[in-house]
């Protein structure tokens, strides 16, 4: 997530140059058309929103995960029967942990 984050932070600066190029061929300043100059703002704001994403993600990434702590954002948590455990999703690998809980305690013998 944090690659994609970047790569579109870096498609937005380059938007942000061509559209502050393009008002540079502008003789005046008043002749800049209103939709360019909204453009451009809404692309700062977007640059802006990305980069503290990015900040909060690179934040997340460097917290230390203590045991039975949160699951980072790249698991899942699944439940199917006795099967529990983390599913890792990414770069093809799905791993899951085993944990067997019998559903109830086993019965003892009569003592007749």
């Amino acid at each position: 997530m944090l690659e994609s984050l970047r790569r579109q932070l870096a498609a937005e600066r380059e938007n942000l140059l061509l559209i502050q190029e393009r008002k540079a061929e502008f003789v005046m300043e008043t002749s800049v058309p209103l939709d360019l100059i909204k453009e451009e703002r809404r692309t700062e704001r977007q640059i802006e929103a990305l980069e503290q994403r990015i900040k909060a993600e690179e934040e997340t990434l460097d917290q230390p995960t203590a045991p039975g702590g949160p699951v980072p954002s790249s698991t899942h948590t699944t439940s199917i029967g006795s099967v529990t455990g983390p599913v890792h999703t990414g770069a093809g690998d799905i791993h899951i942990e085993h944990h067997h809980t019998p559903s109830a305690p086993p019965s003892e013998p009569d003592s007749d």
